[in-house]
């Protein structure tokens, strides 16, 4: 079991703004320099409706959910331990010590249970808009896992996997990894870590797996002519389920005869059934490594890194808008960004891990400078870049709900929270105190 520390707080957020619509967010569990005064923080997932964060601290020692809007956050300190994504009531997903879970921004945590008997324990992944449906993987005592969700709170059971002629050597085990915000579709791997899986939601609330890779790449030498790629792996869904972000790989012959891997993004339209390939040579990549996508609006338009995410080795973020062929990276189109994690950025120590639903909302974390720490880069600092403009449509995080109300200590309503002590009524009628 593990060893609980909940606590709550409110956040402290720092506000820099930009020339122009850009906003730069960073979070921090408290005053002072993260990973020295106070514990690191490394957001991995925001709500679709951009109001709610979640993550991990201290590189897996702790998750934590918040509340942007109200500043309100809890967080539980517990080694290996992380919040992969969260819904727009602010319900995370992931795991807990040596249990999966679900976590609040409130501190509300429940287990995730499964009705396989050899499953040993549940990593949850990705969660639906009203949290109804979630999914992730069942692991089994020999670490073989397996792709499963769950349904308005029931017991967790596996996800079909395909036949076995369409997987060929992916065919042992699955994980799933992404859900659209209705939960119509589900991806995943085939196998541990391999290519594209789609699973699509049936009238009757089943799933029906679809061996998306199996389309588009060589399963064997004899396919290399008919099929362009060797791998096509997934990466993100958007939250209207329409695109399917992918990294792929071909084989390119170089003129003295050998073969090297060139991978870059790939975009599957659930509506056109058609895959996008981003192979053209992009100006931002110096050192012609590729680049891998790591989420997706829904308007195609996605962010990610110069190089390779499985690794962990990149030369820089970049932001590839959906009427677009060349990418740009942060560090020119962000000023604030560039300011405060320009080394970071270049030094593979920076990545952009979600997106709003309307594309509005960057997050990510990062390692920045301080003159204190004779100019290395340190610790994580979460991030999160407001683009000022919603680019689909997607109505974007208010500015207070209107089922919560702020005011002061003397009952004066307020239309934001204001330095000294708030009182916020919740939607649900309880009261909390916010002191900024």
């Amino acid at each position: 079991m593990y060893m609980k520390k909940s606590l709550s707080f409110v956040l402290s957020l720092a506000f820099c703004i930009s020339i122009g619509a850009e906003e730069l967010k960073t979070l921090s569990l408290g005053e002072g320099i993260p990973g020295i005064d106070v514990p690191d923080l490394a957001g991995f997932g925001i709500s679709p409706n951009g109001r709610y964060v979640c993550g991990m601290i201290d590189s897996g020692e702790g998750v934590f959910a918040m509340d942007l809007q109200t500043g309100i956050y809890k967080y539980e300190y517990t080694e290996d331990s992380e919040l992969h994504n969260i819904d727009n009531n602010g319900v995370g997903i992931g795991f807990l010590g040596d249990m999966g879970i679900t976590y609040s921004w409130n501190g509300e945590i429940s287990e995730l249970i499964s009705e396989d008997e050899n499953c040993v324990f549940i990593i949850g992944e990705d969660i639906t808009n009203d949290g109804s449906v979630k999914v992730g993987k069942l692991v089994a005592a020999d670490y073989e896992t397996f792709a499963a969700y769950s349904v308005n709170g029931a017991d967790w059971k596996k996800l079909p996997e395909p036949p076995a002629e369409m997987t060929g050597a992916y065919g042992d085990g699955s994980m799933a990894i992404g859900i659209s915000g209705d939960g119509k579709y589900i991806i995943g791997h085939a196998g541990n870590f391999g290519p594209i899986i789609v699973w699509t939601r049936n009238e009757d609330g089943s799933y029906e797996p679809d061996a998306l890779f199996a389309r588009y790449c060589a399963l064997d030498e004899s396919e290399l002519d008919k099929k362009p790629l060797v791998d096509l792996m997934p990466q993100a869904i958007s939250n209207n389920g329409k695109y399917i972000l992918c990294s792929a790989s071909k084989l390119i012959v170089e003129q003295d005869g050998n073969e090297n891997m060139f991978t870059f993004p790939a975009v599957y339209n659930t509506d056109t059934r058609e895959l996008k390939l981003y192979d053209e040579q992009q100006k931002i990549d110096e050192k012609n490594v590729g680049l891998t996508g790591t989420a997706i609006a829904d308007d195609g338009s996605f962010v990610g890194i110069i190089g390779f995410m499985m690794y962990r080795v990149d030369y820089g973020c970049f932001i590839m808008k959906a009427d677009e062929t060349q990418a740009q990276l942060f560090l020119d189109v962000y000023p604030k960004y560039a300011e405060k994690f320009g080394i970071s950025d270049m030094t593979s120590r920076s990545i952009p891990t979600d997106i709003s639903a309307d594309g509005r909302y960057i997050l990510g974390y990062a390692y920045y400078l301080d003159e204190s720490l004779n100019g290395a880069p340190e610790y994580a600092c979460t991030y999160i870049i407001d683009n000022g403009e919603s680019w689909t449509g997607v109505g974007a995080i208010e500015s207070q709900s209107a089922s919560e109300e702020i005011f002061s200590l003397d009952g004066v309503r307020l239309s934001e929270l204001k330095k000294g002590v708030n009182i916020i009524r919740m939607s649900d009628g309880s009261v909390r105190k916010v002191i900024r």
